[in-house]
């Protein structure tokens, strides 16, 4: 079998250093030919690297050693995203923020920094519409019944809402007198002095 060819699908640091040794554990290959084929199997930036290094113990770096340093320059380039990304999303509280613009922002700036491959579309809109149902649900339900929320995506939902919360603040400062506007008891009697002496 082609093990150098099929290697190269992983792009992954971690797995592939997982699929190597598990081809390793498979082939019952001793640490020298590990090592070696190890080398053999880095490619790109992995090869450069490999041929740049220049320690003095690299010549008699054990696997586990080369496999420690390779993790150690790679982890950091490639983020690795776990399943606790996602509960980031989950965990966000909408309530806390200033405004749904303040929320989105939040919320796209966490789905940013999961790896794409840890979830699907529907996963991330379900996650979304929870929040705003947990907000609003009448204002959810509405929305998800007049639009067909498969075909739409994340940012267009995201537009929906934002309409919604714009045109109700706008409504609120149309309805809410200034507080020019409002007066106390003791303007009322004022006033109605005024209108008395006149």
């Amino acid at each position: 079998m082609d093990y150098a060819n099929k290697m190269k699908s992983y792009k992954n640091p971690v797995l592939w250093i997982h699929k190597f040794e598990q081809i390793a554990d498979i082939q019952g290959w001793a640490d020298g030919k590990q090592t070696a084929y190890f080398k053999a199997y880095m490619i790109d930036t992995a090869l450069e690297w490999i041929i740049n290094i220049k320690t003095t113990d690299s010549k008699n770096f054990t696997f586990n050693k080369w496999k420690d340093t390779f993790l150690k320059k790679y982890r950091k380039e490639i983020r690795i995203a776990k399943r606790k990304d996602l509960l980031v999303l989950e965990e966000l509280c909408p309530q806390e923020f200033n405004n749904l613009e303040q929320f989105n922002q939040e919320f796209i700036k966490r789905l940013n920094k999961i790896d794409n491959r840890y979830y699907t579309k529907n996963m991330i809109k379900t996650n979304y519409l929870k929040h705003t149902y947990s907000v609003n649900s009448s204002t959810t339900e509405k929305l998800l019944q007049d639009n067909d929320i498969d075909i739409l995506s994340l940012d267009k939902i995201m537009k929906l809402f934002q309409a919604k919360a714009d045109n109700k603040t706008e409504i609120r400062t149309l309805l809410t007198p200034t507080t020019k506007e409002i007066k106390t008891p003791k303007d009322q009697k004022d006033d109605d002095l005024k209108i008395m002496i006149e």
